[in-house]
């Protein structure tokens, strides 16, 4: 079995993909003959022995992710140990009209979620 595979890199580059990539096992014990995808602990894809890299693909904006690959020779497979990366924020759809509550010093706007990360905060002083 392969020894010494070190863990993927990961570079989001959507709000639905993130690049894999990977380098071959110092000791391959063998000839590669494939790399498996795993996202979420569950199969995504694989490749060619002579391939280092994979699009995950069809992912959700802003969802944290963790992914492995096991590299493959005819005498079995070994699994790096897992990385993680986030998609990319979107903009946010579907939400429910706003609630407000005010009173004489505060005005408090409740939405529902969000998919991705809040990146504006409004501050309004009445004078």
């Amino acid at each position: 079995m392969p020894e010494g595979f070190a863990q993927p890199a990961l570079y989001t580059l959507s709000r639905t993909e993130i690049r894999v990539s990977w380098n071959p096992p110092a000791k391959p014990n063998g000839v590669v003959i494939l790399y498996k995808i795993y996202v979420n602990d569950t199969f995504w894809t694989n490749t060619t022995g002579v391939e280092q890299q994979a699009v995950a693909s069809g992912l959700e904006p802003f969802t944290y992710y963790v992914i492995k690959v096991a590299v493959c020779t005819t005498h079995g497979c070994t699994m790096s140990d897992p990385t993680s990366g986030t998609t990319h924020s979107t903009a946010p759809t579907g939400l429910a009209p706003t609630q407000l509550t005010t009173d004489s010093t505060f005005i408090f706007v409740h939405w529902g979620k969000l998919n991705g990360a809040l990146d504006l905060w409004l501050d309004v002083n009445a004078f």
